[in-house]
């Protein structure tokens, strides 16, 4: 889902740019921010679509299986994706309009998802052996990443905490209690409309 989002936005104005299709976009009677507007509530619809199929034909498996009692979890989890989706297309359209080669643009989306992954599980477990780094610090380097949200929300829509994650885990559900739900998502509401906010400005 993040590769697609970031490929997606990556390409969506460097590739016009270099074509020379996007001064002809400009020359019309809009503002460059009402075409990333479009831009970006586009390829958002298309996600959107592609993720809807997919998780809707894995709910009818799910229904025809006597699998209903969990759907609810099941549509959570459809939602998380499509944040985290958003969230990716809105920092590949930053990229996208940063660059002015859809290459370069392509190679910056793919390094950018690497260093999310990266920085994942094992990527933070070695920063925090390397850098001796606290429970505290350990999980404020989870929620800057938004890879790292959407597992923490995916794991506690499905288990209703956080101990499978380990003591960041288990500090964090101690910690933020009922308020680490909203806290997510709106970390997750915040990757999907800064980096896009941060493309108008560019």
């Amino acid at each position: 889902v993040p590769l697609m989002g970031l490929t997606l936005g990556a390409l969506s104005l460097a590739g016009e740019r270099e074509n020379g299709t996007l001064a002809y976009l400009l020359a019309q009677p809009i503002s460059g921010s009402e075409l990333l507007l479009g831009k970006f509530g586009g390829l958002g619809l298309a996600l959107a679509t592609a993720l809807v199929i997919g998780f809707g034909l894995t709910g009818v498996m799910m229904i025809g299986s006597g699998g209903g009692g969990e759907f609810g979890i099941f549509l959570t989890l459809l939602g998380l994706s499509l944040l985290l989706a958003i969230a990716s297309l809105s920092l590949g359209l930053l990229i996208s309009a940063t660059v002015k080669r859809a290459s370069t643009a392509v190679g910056l989306a793919l390094f950018l998802w690497l260093l999310l992954v990266y920085f994942g599980d094992l990527g933070l477990m070695g920063t925090s052996i390397v850098l001796n780094l606290q429970i505290v610090q350990l999980f404020s380097l989870a929620l800057a990443n938004p890879l790292q949200v959407f597992k923490i929300s995916a794991v506690l829509n499905l288990r209703d905490n956080l101990e499978v994650l380990g003591p960041a885990g288990i500090y964090a559900f101690r910690t933020y209690g009922n308020t680490l739900w909203p806290l997510l998502i709106g970390l997750l509401l915040v990757w999907c409309v800064a980096p896009f906010l941060l493309a108008t400005q560019v």
